[in-house]
């Protein structure tokens, strides 16, 4: 397999090209953002665009709820609109798009150790994933969430044997990330040209 070269320049296929690339891959593209994305013409955006569009969920305004919309790919912006839920919600996205292989449990989000004014601290993050206790500490950074998050739960799938991790790629101001096998994602890399990564970096 040819390896991925970050410094790559190619023409950007028109979206009809990037739907079918994206479809050969297995994804699904709602028909909503197939309308919103021609309403635009036939090169609206880069793949990374196309992709976090359909992994970005709702958020109710009257709730404060969010909720993933797509069981293939989640996607956030790391300068969170619900601090208080950050990693709870990141985690929410994590078993959205797992389908059932992964089940996370007893997530809490404890602040006590943070400096909501200055702002400072440590965010600590525990949970259960497949039944095991996991932790994580996170710097503080007032509404900016930590995304190594996503290669600590990447150590956690290693600990318990899971062929699979969380592979991200550059979102809009934050990644889009998918659950699937290496293979897989250095396909996905090749075919759009979305650099993959099991760090979140």
């Amino acid at each position: 397999m040819q390896s991925f070269d970050p410094q790559m320049e190619w023409d950007l296929p028109p979206l009809s090209r990037q739907i079918e690339i994206l479809q050969g891959l297995g994804l699904t593209i709602p028909e909503d953002i197939i309308q919103e994305a021609s309403a635009k013409g036939e090169h609206p955006s880069d793949f990374h665009t196309l992709l976090a569009e359909i992994g970005f969920g709702e958020f109710d305004p009257d709730t404060g709820m969010w909720t993933p919309t797509s069981d293939q790919i989640f996607s956030f912006d790391a300068e969170v609109f619900d601090v208080e839920n950050m990693y709870p919600n990141f985690i929410k996205g994590l078993q959205a798009i797992s389908k059932g292989e992964l089940v996370f449990s007893d997530v809490v989000q404890d602040d006590s150790d943070v400096d909501w004014d200055t702002p400072d601290g440590i965010m600590h993050v525990s949970y259960r994933l497949n039944g095991v206790p996991c932790s994580f500490d996170a710097p503080f950074m007032g509404d900016w969430m930590d995304t190594s998050f996503q290669d600590a739960v990447n150590r956690e799938l290693e600990k318990l044997g899971i062929q699979k991790r969380f592979y991200a790629t550059e979102g809009m101001q934050g990644n889009t990330l998918f659950f699937c096998t290496e293979t897989w994602a250095r396909k996905l890399e090749e075919a759009t040209l979305c650099h993959m990564s099991l760090s979140g970096k």
